[in-house]
């Protein structure tokens, strides 16, 4: 199991993609427990970046809980799942 989760915020705009945060979480701030460790990154970065910029849309993965996350904490924001994880829901439907 990994022992930190690197978590990029990046503005994504015409020219190319700009990291603007970056939160680093250590297994051990979520009990040892590493599946959680990309939610309290989430969480932590979006807290963070949301006293500075307003943000209309967030593209993550699957992960369940950052779905609900965004649902309940963040209702304004359009939270969308990334390609890849589109791509693999249409492969397992086949």
């Amino acid at each position: 199991t990994a022992q930190y989760c690197v978590y990029p915020f990046m503005l994504c705009g015409n020219n190319f993609p700009y990291v603007v945060d970056l939160e680093i979480v250590d297994k051990r701030q979520v009990q040892l427990k590493s599946p959680n460790m990309e939610k309290l990154a989430c969480e932590n970065g979006l807290k963070r970046i949301t006293k500075n910029f307003k943000i209309s849309d967030f593209t993550t993965d699957g992960h369940t809980g950052i779905q609900a996350m965004m649902t309940n904490d963040y209702p304004d924001v359009s939270h969308q799942k990334d390609v890849n994880e589109m791509v693999m829901y249409v492969s397992e439907m086949k």
